[in-house]
């Protein structure tokens, strides 16, 4: 696999190559690029290959445009003849050979990318479908957490990539939550029963 030059290279079949940087033409596009809809792995190469070859500079630079099919992309370009050129090459075979640029550096994307889903919407689903008929809100978020870690490996439930972010399937790892184990939850209170006792 080899780089381009930025006026043979287009984000897409239907769009224009080289379109915008006409004094850019012979330059190189790196292997990497990010756009809004970017999960993990995209992030973390493009912050990899780009410290790798020292950041921008005379020689590296970050271009980003509008896009229409994901709000806009980013690449790196570099000088033709520039050792950051060469280094973009490099980068090009060793990623055709291991999709991965820094395998720390994207454990590290996977797990902010997981800790942003649990705390915007997972928590909040893995509440929803516990049994038992307790309120939770007063449950914390690292109490369910440990709940969950605790159950996914059984339920053979683990987090992946998806449009940019991380998902799991929450409703298959409460099922595998008994009563017994959200009534023992801090902050866990069993709900008003309706029923009228006398």
């Amino acid at each position: 696999m080899h780089c381009k030059r930025y006026g043979d290279w287009a984000p897409t079949e239907w769009d224009s190559a080289g379109a915008f940087l006409d004094d850019r033409d012979d330059w190189i596009v790196g292997p990497v690029s990010r756009t809004r809809d970017s999960g993990p792995l995209a992030l973390s190469n493009f912050q990899t290959v780009l410290a790798d070859i020292g950041g921008e500079s005379d020689t590296v630079e970050v271009h980003q445009f509008g896009h229409w099919a994901c709000g806009y992309f980013e690449i790196i370009l570099a000088a033709p003849g520039s050792a950051a050129a060469a280094a973009l090459e490099g980068w090009a075979r060793a990623l055709a050979d291991y999709p991965v640029a820094d395998d720390a550096a994207h454990s590290e994307a996977e797990w902010e990318a997981t800790a942003e889903a649990w705390s915007n919407w997972a928590a909040l689903d893995f509440k929803r479908h516990l049994p038992g008929g307790y309120d939770l809100w007063e449950v914390t978020d690292e109490s369910l957490w440990e709940l969950w870690e605790r159950h996914a490996d059984a339920a053979g439930v683990y987090w992946f990539e998806e449009g940019g972010g991380m998902t799991a399937d929450v409703r298959r790892v409460a099922r595998h939550v008994t009563e017994e184990e959200v009534a023992a939850l801090p902050g866990a209170v069993r709900e008003y029963d309706d029923e009228v006792t006398s």
